[in-house]
Order: structure tokens, then sequence, then C-alpha cells
């Protein structure tokens, strides 16, 4: 009887869902493969392995493979290497993100070489999770470590607070003392921009603190910070809330709504040219009435749509929803020209692989044949 009814249920919510979103638009057209540059490389989580696979789906191979969980790769600036949080083997759970013991574990940020896929352990921390509302395990958050414009040094965040760890060293810096839900860096790599959800931050490398702007956001109209991006000309934040995407003027404290996406907006990325911004927006399958929550491995289940918008025009362009699949993304990764975008989706009766579409809303594509495939980054 449950059966039956849910199947009857899910497509109603499924459609309702759809409409709230703008309306049961036809699929984007297919990327052909022409479109995609040979040389670029995507890495990925499977299993307990990171995999590098090009971006035409060839290739695929296996570039460090380890006994235990890995969570949230990076690649370095110049594409040799690559951070990521490794949590030990917990039983018959190793293949997979034991997010429901993180409270309990800790976890070690590993830097590997990409092609020799030798790893090198700058330290051991604290789970890399922050709480972002009430104590249940389905709002724990990771968040992936950020690496400085030189590559020399990375940003770590866990709920003690913002971490600066040397990637090949053993230095670690307490940046701030705070539970932290995004942080960037400038591109001159002097200054680290963070959030704690209410108010934004910066500090310089030294370590002095400042509040942006001097007044507090939480007294203005921005309903909450859950992401914030510097754009690559180190002029002003973009930072994405439960509802709106809007922009800080870093010289002027001016603050400038972009769009309101209706829903929360979970990664932003700025284009390399500094005029236009990709984001993630959407809602997971518990807020959705009587589609069923899912929190795996840092994947919220539900229906979400990635979205650009110019600066200039506030013009928004659909890059991909279809509402059709149950779509599963996590950490998606912005091409390093800004034409694509890599994302993880989980086809009907499949599991999560990783996709490929063109930011202009031209086409996307699937990437791995083979599924279980989590965080994809975009290596140069």
């Amino acid at each position: 009887m449950s059966d039956m009814l849910t199947r009857l249920i899910f497509p109603i919510g499924e459609l309702f869902l759809c409409c709230l979103l703008g309306g049961c638009a036809a699929p984007l057209p297919t990327l052909s493969r022409e479109a995609l540059d040979p040389y670029d490389r995507i890495v990925y989580v499977r299993e307990h392995a990171i995999w590098g696979i090009d971006a035409l789906g060839n290739t695929a191979k296996t570039i460090i493979d380890l006994d235990a969980s890995i969570v949230a790769p990076t690649c370095s600036p110049n594409g040799r290497s690559i951070a990521f949080y490794s949590f030990e083997k917990k039983g018959n759970h190793a293949r997979y993100f034991p997010w429901w013991e993180l409270s309990n574990s800790s976890a070690h940020l590993i830097v590997a070489d990409i092609d020799r896929g030798d790893p090198v352990d700058p330290g051991t921390f604290a789970s890399p999770v922050v709480h972002s509302g009430p104590k249940r395990l389905r709002n724990f958050r990771i968040i992936p470590p950020r690496w400085s414009p030189s590559g020399r040094k990375l940003l770590v965040t866990n709920q003690s607070g913002l971490f600066l760890v040397e990637a090949l060293g053993d230095k670690v810096q307490l940046v701030a003392e705070d539970r932290l839900l995004a942080s960037d860096w400038s591109p001159d790599g002097r200054t680290v921009y963070y959030t704690n959800g209410i108010d934004v931050f910066s500090v310089d490398i030294e370590g002095e603190v400042f509040q942006l702007p001097p007044r507090p956001l939480s007294e203005q109209d921005v309903d909450g910070i859950n992401v914030l991006a510097c754009s690559p000309d180190g002029s002003r934040l973009a930072c994405g809330g439960n509802n709106k995407l809007w922009i800080l003027n870093l010289a002027s404290s001016e603050i400038t709504e972009i769009c309101d996406s209706q829903f929360p907006i979970h990664w932003i990325a700025w284009l390399p040219s500094s005029d236009g911004i990709v984001f993630l927006s959407g809602l997971p399958d518990r807020e959705v009435g009587p589609m069923r929550a899912t929190l795996t491995a840092g994947i919220m289940s539900g229906h979400y749509r990635l979205l650009s918008v110019s600066i200039s025009d506030k013009a928004v362009v659909e890059i991909f929803h279809e509402s059709r699949l149950d779509v599963r993304m996590a950490s998606p990764s912005l091409s390093p020209d800004g034409r694509f975008v890599a994302f993880i989706s989980r086809p009907a009766r499949s599991f999560e692989k990783v996709f490929v579409a063109a930011t202009d809303g031209s086409g996307w594509r699937p990437l791995t044949a083979e599924g279980r495939c989590l965080f994809p980054t975009w290596c140069r």
C-alpha cells in the first residue's frame, strides 16, 4: 500500500515543484563532444578512490586509491596537486562517506601529486563540518579546502574556525575562531573573506580581522548568507542567501541585488571575466512535501537548477534543470575558462554520475558511464 501511494504522490509532488521552479520546459539540447576541450581534466570521487577523466569522457583512470573515505577534493591552481579530506575506515562503511559519524570522527587533510598519486598529510583536524542550523545530522555541511592563488596554502574550515595550512609543510595558523559557512581568497592571495551566515568579514594574512561592510549586513535587507565568492578582479563579493543573490562592492560597501532565486543558493562561482556568476539554487526533498529527504555524502537529494546571471543586465540563463530526473548535485565545479560546469546528477533508475553543461545554456551531457560518483572538480 505504501509503495503504491509513493508512486502516486511522487509525480504529483514533482510536477508541483517543477511549476514552482518556473515551468516544465523541455530539456536543453545535448552538448556535442566537439564543444569540449579534450585536454581539460575532471577529477571525482568514486567509492574510496579519486578518479580522473578528460572532458570528453575518455581515459578514466584511478589517481589515488585509499582504504578510507575520501571527501571534497579540490585541484591546485596549476592542476598538479589535489587536496582532500580522508576519514579513517569505519567497518563496512569505508566505501561511503560516514556522515552519521562526523561529530566523533577526525579527518586528515591530504595533499597529493595528481600525476604520481603520492599523498602528503599536512595534519589532522577535527571533522570539517559546520552546523548550519539545529544540531542534527541533516544540517551537517562539508566545506572543501580552498587553495590560495599561489597554490602554497590552503584554507581549511571545521567546527572550531578557519585555518591556514601550508600545502607542503606542517605550519597551521588559526585565522578566525567562529562557526563558518563559506570562505574565499582575494585574487592576490593577501586577504581571506568569510561569512558566519549573518555577516561578512575580511582577514589579511597577518590575522587582522575587519567586518564588511562597516554597517553589519544583519541590520540590512539580507536574508542570510550561505555562500560567497570573490570576483576575479578582486573588486566585489558575490553572496548567496536563502533566496537572493547579491553583490557587495568592496570599495564602496554598496550592496546590489542581482536576482531573486526564490530558493536557497548552495554554490556560486564567478566567470573569469567578472561579468557573470554561475550558481546552484533549489530545494532538498525534505522541503517539498511528499518527497522524502536524503542527505548522504554531503548531497541534498532534490530538485535544483544550475543558472548563470549577467551582472550588467541581470539576465538569467538556465544551464541545467531536468525535472524528470531525480536530480542530485554536490559541489559543482566551473572550468578554468568559465565555459563549462561539472556537477553530479542521478538519472532515473541509476546511480550518481558526472555531467558537464555549457554555462551559456546551450546543452549538457553525461561524462561518466559508471555510477556512485561524487565531488567533481575541474583541473587545468
